[in-house]
């Protein structure tokens, strides 16, 4: 399925889980069975997708290739 612009996970992740859940990211953390550090690793890849997503949505500019030099 195509996602047309995706929610910001950071937002979602502040705005919406853990007001529903009422916790802290460290309790999320400790339910979920990951050290803090590992949540924010696996929430840091959730962002990098997102932001390639967002990146891959923009205009991209062309590039001349640059001759050969013999």
């Amino acid at each position: 399925m195509v996602m047309h612009n995706p929610p910001h996970p950071g937002e979602t992740l502040l705005e919406d889980v853990l007001p529903a859940l009422d916790i802290s990211i460290a309790e999320l953390a400790r339910r979920l069975g990951f050290a803090r550090e590992t949540l924010s690793r696996v929430w840091l890849g959730v962002q990098a997708d997102y932001d390639l997503w967002q990146a891959r949505q923009r205009e991209q500019p062309h590039i001349e290739r640059f001759a050969a030099i013999a």
